[in-house]
């Protein structure tokens, strides 16, 4: 097994105690996926090289609430007893915490891979980009010759003067295959690399049944229930298309997309 440690480990209620760091430490790389330790503080004392004593004291130090950890849960305790009929052997309180922290990071930089491959898979192009009947934007992405659908948005590229026959059989080839784009990368990685797929693959098409159709859309309603899945026990019900939370979030969401389209026109007229 391993844990990632963060730096906060240093810098909160646990500064200066260097016991209580390594211990701590040892339980999060020697747990198992629910954060359960079940091992006897003679074996931490051996494998750390701290003495026993020292050792339990830090884990006494673990099972007492801290009223000024940053994890309110179980008063601040790091530590709890899996069995009141033996004094060893206990459950990480905030390893969820950690794990998922540590997922997320995974995760962002598994979609800044996958949007790495799909640019380096495409040749400059300019295009003219045109988003609900607004002013066309000229500028250059990395989509090659072709035309590509994102979204409710679509993109179409200018001719390099290839013969006419030539882009005919690539637009049919074209037209085959599902349409690429980053925000489509970034949603699909995503589902694919959190806790719960099953769960989100059902909101996904749920959003999209019911008219919720703009990948990036999409992606905040799924990011913003990756990040309170604790608290929302049915994501379906909770994202209802008639429901506050959903619109919140898609409003915020093209509101945001609005304000860097606006910068965006700025700078080009500057």
């Amino acid at each position: 097994m391993f844990a990632k440690v963060f730096a906060s480990l240093w810098q909160g209620s646990m500064v200066g105690r260097s016991d209580m760091q390594l211990v701590f430490i040892y339980m999060l790389a020697n747990c198992d996926a629910k954060g359960v330790f079940d091992q006897t503080p003679e074996v931490v004392a051996a494998l750390t090289g701290i003495p026993i004593e020292r050792v339990e004291v830090a884990i006494k130090q673990l099972e007492s609430p801290d009223p000024r950890s940053r994890t309110a849960t179980d008063d601040g305790r790091r530590l709890v007893l899996l069995d009141d009929h033996r004094d060893w052997g206990w459950r990480i309180v905030n390893y969820a915490e950690y794990r998922n922290s540590r997922d997320e990071e995974a995760r962002r930089e598994q979609v800044r891979e996958s949007t790495r491959r799909w640019r380096d898979k495409k040749d400059d192009a300019t295009v003219v980009f045109t988003v609900n009947n607004s002013e066309p934007e000229m500028f250059t992405v990395n989509i090659g010759e072709h035309s590509v659908n994102i979204g409710e948005h679509s993109v179409n590229t200018v001719s390099h003067g290839e013969p006419k026959q030539k882009q005919k059989q690539k637009q049919k080839q074209i037209e085959s295959e599902p349409a690429g784009s980053t925000l489509f990368a970034e949603l699909e990685t995503v589902v694919a690399t959190c806790q719960d797929p099953a769960t989100a693959t059902r909101l996904v098409k749920y959003l999209r049944d019911t008219g919720t159709t703009h990948a990036g859309c999409i992606l905040a309603v799924v990011n913003h229930w990756l990040a309170n899945r604790h608290k929302i026990d049915k994501p379906l019900a909770y994202y209802d298309r008639n429901g506050p939370a959903r619109s919140a979030i898609v409003m915020q969401h093209n509101m945001a997309i609005a304000e860097q389209r606006q910068e965006r026109m700025k700078r080009m007229r500057a």
